[in-house]
């Protein structure tokens, strides 16, 4: 089954400076370069340089259990995806890496990755290190991943978060540990309700330890994370280090784990093409396909109604059953764009599957393309039922950059829906369901066609929307289906 981990930023620290490379105020464009997505602060450094340095990846136990995908750039990163680390090397007090935000947007935010203890054990003195700090521009919130190395509760070696309501420092429980161990940790802070929150996973994933704390309320926006230590404690020589951190700013979630739901799989493709004459087109091959999956396919044309009132079939081979949902159709001349979404609520083919467009007659262009997505329900779903459809096209074949399908109402709660469009000459970008930016995107090309998709979990009125890259006119249709109780949770709703 497919995982997934959907946030905004990834450090990966995949640069390609040598190990020990020195990262200090002169040299933040290593940070740069190894944090993927769409930059939502600006690096800058604190403390004593020399003590902070790129090094190779830990190894086994280092990877996260599901790739990560980045809302805004879109990009995929595989479980085993190349990486690096940060290592602080604790000589120095308070020197970190600092990623200040921009534009002042954020009221909550959730960092997540793995966490490698260095500072030794020095029962029962003990001085604090604060490895991962969140704070807002108020500076009337602000929470802490925090380790005491040997003067925590019962002189202990141990981690808890600190947080600062109402100007009073505040300490959780402690997790009791050891100095070289390795947790997955998932700090939250959120300065509107306050809430602070922190989980730590041991490395087969596994959730070991989890507190709440109420950290402030100030309503000012996430002003910075620091990583490395912004606390008093040293422990010269011993090394932390920080790999495969996650930044989740749009959505917050809390906790972000190793491994992302594995609900469903999710197999698509898309092709275009063909000659004036021929009477069908040829989907290339979707793979992973099951029985019982849900077909979901656009399909684009130019130059006729596709066959009579009937319009184009869609086959798999295997004798499943294909409904042809509205039609989306700019009919202003022979030469506008067609399409139609078809879907099969269970498919009866499986393993990897190509999909047949026919057309009956009446197309004289080129231009066909055509979309598949196969989605695996969750095991226990129940039967999968459509949830609602709606169609639009550019008002009166006037060109326009501003794709938009008309809103859908759905009814029931843990949905799926899709959103097709089909263009003349124009691109989209980015893609929109209810507003909310959406998962999966497959293109087919030269014909200009795409279909995007968003899971939900409660009913909604929403179109599909996107931004052509010129004017043109266009058609577009959304549909949805509902799961039942198990829902659809590859994706976080508005991923």
């Amino acid at each position: 089954m497919a995982t997934a981990i959907v946030c905004d930023n990834l450090m990966d620290m995949n640069v390609g400076n040598a190990d020990g490379t020195v990262i200090n105020a002169t040299s933040l464009a290593i940070m740069d370069a190894g944090t993927q997505g769409t930059p939502q602060g600006v690096w800058a450094y604190g403390g004593t340089s020399g003590d902070i340095t790129v090094q190779s990846s830990g190894g086994a136990g280092s990877d996260r259990g599901s790739q990560v995908y980045l809302r805004d750039s879109g990009q995929n990163f595989a479980a085993n995806s190349t990486h690096r680390r940060l290592a602080y090397d604790g000589t120095h007090a308070t020197t970190f890496v600092e990623l200040t935000t921009t534009g002042g947007k954020f009221y909550a935010c959730t960092v997540a990755g793995w966490i490698t203890l260095g500072p030794t054990n020095i029962t029962p003195s003990g001085v604090l290190f604060d490895l991962v700090y969140i704070n807002n521009t108020g500076l009337g919130a602000y929470t802490t991943l925090q380790l005491n190395n040997g003067n925590g509760p019962g002189s202990t070696y141990g981690l808890n978060m600190e947080t600062n309501p109402g100007g009073v420092t505040t300490h959780t429980a402690y997790l009791t540990t050891t100095p070289g161990s390795k947790f997955w940790f998932s700090l939250h802070l959120n300065t509107l309700d306050g809430l602070a929150e922190l989980y730590l996973y041991d490395t087969s994933y596994a959730q070991v330890f989890h507190v709440t704390a109420t950290a402030g309320s100030d309503g000012t926006p996430i002003a910075r994370i620091r990583i490395g230590n912004n606390e008093t404690g040293t422990s010269a020589g011993n090394v932390t280090y920080f790999e495969n951190v996650l930044f989740d700013w749009s959505k917050a979630a809390s906790p972000i784990a190793p491994v992302g739901p594995t609900n469903f799989w999710v197999s698509k493709t898309g092709g275009g093409g063909g000659t004036a004459t021929a009477t069908t087109i040829v989907s290339p091959a979707v793979t992973n396909v099951n029985v019982g999956d849900l077909v979901v396919i656009w399909a684009k044309w130019e130059g006729g109604n596709g066959g009579g009132g009937a319009g184009p079939t869609i086959s798999d081979g295997a004798g499943s059953t294909f409904v042809r949902s509205v039609v989306g159709e700019q009919a202003n001349n022979a030469g506008d764009p067609r399409s139609s979404m078809f879907y099969c609520l269970s498919s009866l083919a499986s393993g990897s599957v190509t999909y047949t467009l026919t057309f009956a007659g009446g197309v004289s262009r080129t231009f066909r393309d055509i979309c598949v997505c196969a989605v695996t329900p969750p095991s226990g779903s129940g039967a999968l039922a459509l949830d609602g459809t709606a169609v639009g096209n550019s008002s009166n074949g006037t060109a326009t950059t501003k794709l938009w399908s008309n809103a859908i109402t759905t009814a029931q709660y843990n949905g799926v829906a899709f959103c097709g469009y089909a263009e003349f000459g124009a691109t989209i970008g980015p893609e929109f369901i209810n507003g909310l930016r959406t998962n999966e995107f497959i293109v087919a090309s030269p014909g200009n066609s795409a279909l995007w998709m968003l899971n939900y979990d409660t009913p909604f009125v929403g179109a599909g929307s996107g931004t052509l890259s010129g004017a043109n006119q266009y058609n577009a249709q959304i549909i949805a289906f509902a799961a039942g109780p198990a829902g659809f949770s590859l994706w976080p709703v508005g991923a």
